[in-house]
């Protein structure tokens, strides 16, 4: 979508919320054993639930500004993995349109309002959008290459953290070793040594 991503959200299907591992240990103090049904959404993937063509759910972002989205499958495939296809995404953008409202903007009914204030410069308002929102915002604007970088940063974020935990990191991908800068008496005796060598030679 495009949201930055640091507010709460959870799936929903067939009356279960799939939340956080934080959410669930929130709610396991504050509901009761059965008062509501949820789990823990780190435990499921997208294929454990929707298994049928027209199966949906529900994926909410941000408990406070409510943004709903409904994620529909339809169609199967086999599954592909990295190894398969050398590197190339697991998921793949087709199409979109228009701008992704920003994190805190008042849900929907907040982001028209604030779409209706940017149509009129002389609302009291205007002014407090365009110093709150980034620059160059325009909520007709939408880059299929922008929005494919996003998801593949993200993969490739998720795909790291995979190997660091499996511990198989390739070499290419480690951090360079961290190397003591020499200091003013060790530098000029290494420049000394190399003189000798370059001598000798």
């Amino acid at each position: 979508m495009g949201f930055v991503g640091y507010h709460e959200h959870k799936f929903t299907m067939n009356g279960v919320d799939y939340v956080s591992t934080g959410v669930k240990e929130d709610w396991d103090n504050d509901f009761a054993p059965g008062e509501i049904e949820y789990r823990d959404f780190s435990e499921w993937t997208l294929v454990d639930l929707l298994k049928s063509r027209g199966e949906h759910m529900v994926w909410i972002y941000d408990f406070g500004d409510h943004f709903s989205h409904t994620l529909t499958l339809i169609d199967i495939q086999r599954y592909r993995s990295l190894q398969e296809t050398h590197a190339e995404p697991e998921y793949f953008i087709t199409g979109g349109e228009n701008c992704c409202p920003p994190d805190d903007v008042g849900g929907a009914d907040g982001y028209n309002h604030m779409i209706e204030v940017l149509q009129n410069p002389d609302d009291e308002e205007y002014r407090e959008y365009k110093d709150w929102l980034y620059e160059g915002f325009d909520p007709a604007r939408f880059n299929i290459h922008e929005a494919r970088m996003r998801c593949w940063d993200f993969e490739r974020t998720v795909e790291t953290i995979r190997m660091r935990m499996d511990g198989t990191i390739p070499p290419e991908m480690r951090p360079a070793p961290k190397v003591r800068p020499l200091s003013w008496p060790r530098l000029t005796a290494a420049r000394r040594s190399a003189a000798g060598k370059d001598e000798e030679k």
